[in-house]
């Protein structure tokens, strides 16, 4: 099953599948990388898709799947690709954003039980020079995230992580509420950061929503302290949580009851999709949306799965970056603006 990255990447014919048909992710935490190239029949280990609206489970299973390390896969990035994937801005959707937010909080302030919705915003860009664009490997592993990414016949995504839905190793899980966030570049950015009511508030919402969405399922709840977290040039409030099931749950089980979390829905759960389809944002994809869904791995005795987040998605002629964020009562339009703006600017710079 764990086989040197070799047998993919210094194999041509291997190779060559694997440029064309690919899968990447990291194990939260670790410098622990999984490859998989091919579709074939193998089960052991699969990976996984769980689209936003979490509408359908889809496994993936490889020709072979292998077991590498991160910097194993950046030296083989840096020797192979001569070039390196480069764009330039066509459109963006952010006026759509403001208005989705003014929207947001008009609900919110007259709805007293819904307490939070995640707008987001997209902008489509056209290549200058086109490369696979897991040539950037390197460049997004710098953002203290996980990497991960799948691709077939010239389209798919690849990003990094900084939320993990979960991580399973034995008969451990972990968790991680994800919000709150801030630029790097203010001086203080922490205290800051920890003493902003409005990012507190919406943080707080996640934990509460995880907790409420776990405690059916969950002997043992353990809510670890929130700390400040740096991605690129922007900061995040973290809080580690982990807990023991009650029963054997699958991968899709989970994902099933805790995905989207209020990092990227709203809160509470029941109240949030009928109006994230009313947003302009939602008339995109619509339920196929794939932003802020879930990508992970099957692995016998552990699994792990990502929040797909801070990423690119691309087809033949376009690349597409989405950014989002929490808006609350008292959220700031202009502000929540600037802060998607944040957000897609620690991708965007990668590729310009």
């Amino acid at each position: 099953m764990s086989k040197h990255i070799n047998v993919i990447l210094s194999d041509n014919t291997k190779l060559n599948e694997f440029l064309s048909c690919g899968f990447v992710i990291q194990k939260p935490q670790t410098e622990e990388i999984w490859l998989g190239y091919g579709e074939g029949e193998s089960q052991d280990p699969s990976f996984y898709l769980s689209p936003f609206y979490c509408n359908k489970f889809e496994h993936f299973n490889c020709k072979e799947v292998v077991k590498t390390d991160l910097k194993t896969l950046i030296l083989w990035a840096e020797s192979h690709f001569q070039q390196q994937t480069k764009i330039k801005s066509i459109n963006n959707s952010d006026n759509d954003f403001l208005r989705d937010v003014h929207q947001m909080v008009d609900w919110i302030k007259n709805n007293t039980e819904l307490k939070k919705l995640v707008g987001v915003t997209n902008s489509d860009y056209e290549f200058i020079e086109k490369e696979h664009p897991i040539s950037k490997i390197k460049n997004l592993a710098e953002l203290n995230g996980s990497l991960y990414g799948m691709w077939k016949d010239g389209s798919g995504f690849i990003g990094a992580s900084p939320e993990p839905l979960f991580v399973k190793d034995l008969d451990k899980w972990k968790t991680r509420a994800l919000a709150g966030t801030i630029s790097t570049n203010l001086k203080n950015f922490k205290e800051i950061l920890k003493n902003d009511p409005k990012e507190v508030e919406e943080h707080n919402l996640v934990i509460s929503d995880i907790k409420n969405k776990l405690t059916p399922y969950s002997n043992q709840i353990n809510i670890e302290d929130t700390t400040c977290i740096k991605f690129g040039d922007i900061a995040h409030l973290q809080t580690e949580i982990s807990f023991e099931t009650k029963e054997p749950v699958t991968s899709e089980n989970l994902i099933d009851f805790l995905s989207p979390t209020a990092a990227l829905g709203g809160y509470p759960d029941e109240l949030v999709y009928d109006y994230l389809q009313k947003l302009n944002y939602y008339q995109l994809e619509k339920d196929n949306r794939v932003f802020g869904g879930v990508f992970g791995i099957d692995i016998p005795g552990e699994s792990f799965s990502l929040v797909a987040i801070r990423n690119v998605f691309w087809t033949t002629n376009k690349m597409t970056i989405h950014s989002g964020c929490g808006v609350v009562e008292n959220s700031i339009p202009a502000n929540e603006m600037k802060e998607v703006q944040n957000k897609r600017a620690v991708i965007e710079r990668i590729f310009i």
